[in-house]
């Protein structure tokens, strides 16, 4: 089924989660990228265990959800859990199926991470480009951050002495993407501009404006991986630079709270969660019983999961990516640890095997468009609307050529009866003539007077004939009408189906673009982790 492209306004998207807290550029930015899709009652959205990288929202009808024990329940359209993604964790947990026809919005996961990356929601605040003034105190609102809350005012004064002051211009590149810049940056004057390349065929995709009182370039240094954006700089302006040690040092260990897996074990209680935050990959080859899985470059999406009232122990390999995930829930206010040396410093034997969890790369049929699974792949549904489209092509032609028959019996009746109708005003004619000749006595006049009534009522009878040979050439007419629009309709049935083949060409050729481009990420990503 062919996807229903809409408008996307910002209201729509504001009232969903966690869409209400990316800024209007990025709103706008995630409107042009995202499509409301629809399908019909009794279709699968998605199954249990699908890791299709789609994040979607119901906007109206019904949804049924089956879990892996085959409890269910219903999803209705505009309410609280309809503005919640559905089942946003991979793999899927339930299946989900279109109770009545339904209209779903459609948005790419890894777009949605990559702009919550630079949202609104990170700890320094990310400026719009009306929203801030640069002769504010930019200081004031660099230190409004709640990891700040958290620091002594010895570490605070330390950070802000051991700052560098840098004078840079407009169009000066501050970090480049898939670089390695080993300082941490405030901007503390002018704006500066958030820019990604998803691959090196495409342009840049803008992803914030950052103003006054702004930092960036944390989540790098804490994981010691590669920069995922390029900033640069939109005016004159001024920097505030600090050098990674000072910022591991003052700002992110201090913040950082490390267990030993004995004493992790030793936290018992309902409000203890175990976080795995490597991939899935490494999540489905073992991992610690009981914990939950959401890799670190999901994290900031699945945020909205966590219970801030819960605390968290989080692990990784080692202990890279669990301090960048602390330091990232810290700067939300969640509780939480970092298990010391990660599962290196775990006894052998407490990993367990994950039964539920899929491998990466991904299946061969996910869609770069992320079109919703209605239970049948798209050259099966291409067929059947090819099929139909030739049933209909047959019908119309069979139709066509039954009028076209007609009309050229109507046409050869109207020409027989045009015939007739001459040769016998001619007859009668020269018959009125002879008579006429003829007559020579009142007896004769009379007779050629009856016989002239006679041709008179013959030639109202040929008349009625003609009328008639008319009437059938009207109906021959018509006949013709029905016969171009049949056409007319062969040509629009030969268009649809020449836009479904397209459609299906164009949905092979995004799927291999979007493989393409995953494949390219995985390769980036085992490259920074082979870095590491």
């Amino acid at each position: 089924m062919s996807a229903a492209k809409q408008l996307l306004d910002h209201k729509l998207l504001k009232s969903l989660s966690p869409l209400c807290d990316l800024s209007p550029d990025m709103l706008t930015e995630l409107s042009t990228k995202s499509r409301v899709e629809q399908a019909v009652k009794g279709a699968t959205v998605f199954k249990r265990g699908d890791r299709d990288h789609r994040t979607l929202y119901l906007l109206s009808g019904k949804l049924e959800l089956t879990d892996a024990n085959g409890k269910r329940r219903v999803i209705s359209g505009n309410t609280a859990d309809a503005r919640q993604p559905l089942d946003g964790g991979l793999p899927r947990s339930v299946t989900a199926v279109a109770k009545t026809a339904v209209t779903l919005l459609n948005v790419d996961t890894s777009l949605l991470e990559m702009l919550l990356n630079w949202g609104k929601d990170q700890s320094y605040q990310v400026s719009h480009l009306e929203t801030e003034e640069e002769d504010e105190d930019w200081m004031s609102r660099f230190l409004q951050s709640k990891v700040f809350l958290r620091l002594r005012a010895e570490n605070i004064q330390a950070m802000m002495m051991r700052m560098q002051e840098l004078s840079v211009k407009a169009g000066e590149e501050i970090i480049l993407q898939g670089g390695k810049d080993d300082n941490y940056y405030i901007i503390a004057k002018g704006r500066a501009q958030v820019t990604r390349q998803a691959s090196p065929n495409v342009p840049p995709m803008k992803l914030a404006v950052l103003g006054a009182g702004t930092g960036f370039g944390e989540e790098a240094l804490i994981s010691n991986g590669q920069r995922n954006a390029t900033v640069s700089m939109l005016d004159d302006g001024v920097l505030m630079r600090l050098s990674k040690d000072d910022f591991i040092k003052l700002l992110v260990e201090p913040i950082l709270q490390r267990v030993p897996y004995e004493q992790a074990q030793a936290m018992q209680g309902s409000d203890i969660e175990w976080l795995d935050v490597r991939k899935l990959s490494e999540y489905a080859a073992g991992s610690l019983s009981g914990a939950r899985n959401i890799p670190l470059g999901e994290l900031r999406l699945g945020l909205r999961k966590l219970n801030k009232l819960h605390k968290y122990v989080i692990f990784s390999n080692g202990e890279n990516r669990s301090a960048a995930a602390a330091f990232l829930l810290s700067q939300q206010g969640l509780d939480c640890y970092v298990l010391a040396d990660g599962l290196q410093g775990v006894p052998r034997g407490a990993l367990v095997e994950v039964s539920d969890a899929e491998p990466e790369p991904l299946p061969a049929h996910t869609a770069p468009d992320n079109v919703v699974n209605l239970g049948a792949s798209d050259d099966g549904r291409v067929e059947a609307l090819m099929h139909k489209a030739k049933n209909r092509v047959q019908q119309e032609m069979r139709r066509t050529q039954a009028a076209e028959e007609a009309r050229q019996q109507a046409q050869a009746e109207v020409a027989r009866l045009k015939g007739e109708a001459e040769s016998t005003r001619r007859q009668a004619e020269e018959q009125a003539r002879m008579a006429a000749d003829q007559a020579r006595s009142e007896a004769e006049r009379a007779a050629a007077a009856q016989r002239a009534e006679a041709m008179a009522r013959q030639q109202a009878e040929i008349e009625a004939a003609a009328q008639r040979a008319e009437a059938e050439a009207a109906r021959a007419e018509m006949a013709e009408q029905a016969r171009r629009q049949a056409e007319d309709e062969i040509e629009k049935l030969k268009a649809e189906s020449a836009a479904a083949r397209r459609e299906v060409e164009e949905q092979v050729r995004r799927s291999a673009e979007q493989l393409r481009k995953d494949n390219e990420k995985q390769v980036e990503r085992l490259k920074a982790e082979a870095e590491q």
